[in-house]
């Protein structure tokens, strides 16, 4: 019995032992699992990190990636557009150039034609020339024939002419002798009047109407109505003005026709000047 009781008591030390032991590491297992649990947790945590700064590295690293490449196509676009704007401008150059060619071209083609017309002209006017000189040359005698006729007929003109002015004067003369024979005219004071009157007596010769009128009548008789047909062609005249104008027609003096008239020379200059104005704008 004492026997059995120790192995009870052993038994139950060993159950007691085992228990203690199983709890041990039962708790160890807890501690382990929590702790692996805890460990997982931060592995999922750093790898969750982890994944984020990678997938924030991969988005920079593409956005970096993304600009350079945009900056190199953007450099490459504006480089090739450099290079198309030079070709474009060297084109234009060329186009320019190939087009002031052109026009200088047509310009020398253009003067080439002038040149050409020029000489067919020029050659068609010497054909001409030639002809004409051979014309003249068999027409020489006849030239000078013709230029002898000219001759005479300008001698013959000058002839005709100069006996027209020896008919003009004397036809002048004789009016005027026509005219020294009359009542007023015989006392006209006129360098050829034969009559030679003195101042007594051309001194007021047509102070008055009368004496006008009957003096225009008598430059008419003699003059193939001069008179009138002054008065007719220049209707502002009055009397007064034509026989003024036959006075001065006869070339009186002008202190002479002051002493006819009853007036002062300086009467007579105005009136002069007045008539030349009036015959101008007549004219």
């Amino acid at each position: 019995m004492q026997g059995s009781g120790k192995r009870s008591h052993l038994s139950q030390y060993i159950e007691n032992e085992n228990e203690y032991w199983n709890r041990r590491f039962q708790s160890f297992t807890d501690a382990s699992e929590s702790e692996k649990k805890q460990l997982i947790a931060e592995r999922d945590a750093i790898a969750a990190e982890q994944k984020n700064t990678l997938f924030i590295s991969l988005t920079i690293f593409t956005l970096l990636l993304g600009g350079s490449l945009y900056a190199m196509a953007d450099h490459r676009r504006k480089h090739e557009l450099d290079r198309i704007r030079l070709i474009l401008n060297q084109k234009e150059q060329t186009i320019h150039f190939l087009e002031t060619k052109q026009e200088n071209s047509e310009k020398l083609l253009s003067q080439l034609k002038e040149k050409e017309e020029r000489m067919v002209e020029l050659e068609r006017r010497a054909q001409k020339l030639n002809e004409m000189q051979r014309l003249l040359g068999d027409r020489k005698e006849d030239t000078k024939k013709v230029t002898r006729q000219l001759e005479d007929l300008n001698t013959l003109k000058d002839q005709i002419q100069q006996k027209e002015k020896e008919w003009e004067t004397t036809e002048q003369q004789l009016r005027n002798r026509l005219l020294y024979h009359m009542e007023i005219g015989r006392n006209l004071p006129t360098a050829d009047n034969p009559n030679k009157p003195t101042p007594k007596e051309y001194t007021n010769l047509i102070a008055t109407e009368e004496k006008k009128i009957l003096f225009l009548k008598e430059i008419d008789y003699c003059f193939n109505n001069f008179a009138s047909g002054l008065k007719k062609i220049t209707p502002n005249l009055t009397m007064h003005d034509v026989v003024h104008c036959c006075l001065f027609r006869l070339g009186i003096r002008t202190s002479d026709i002051a002493a006819m008239c009853s007036l002062t020379n300086s009467t007579i200059s105005c009136r002069r000047k007045r008539l030349e104005a009036k015959m101008e704008a007549k004219t």
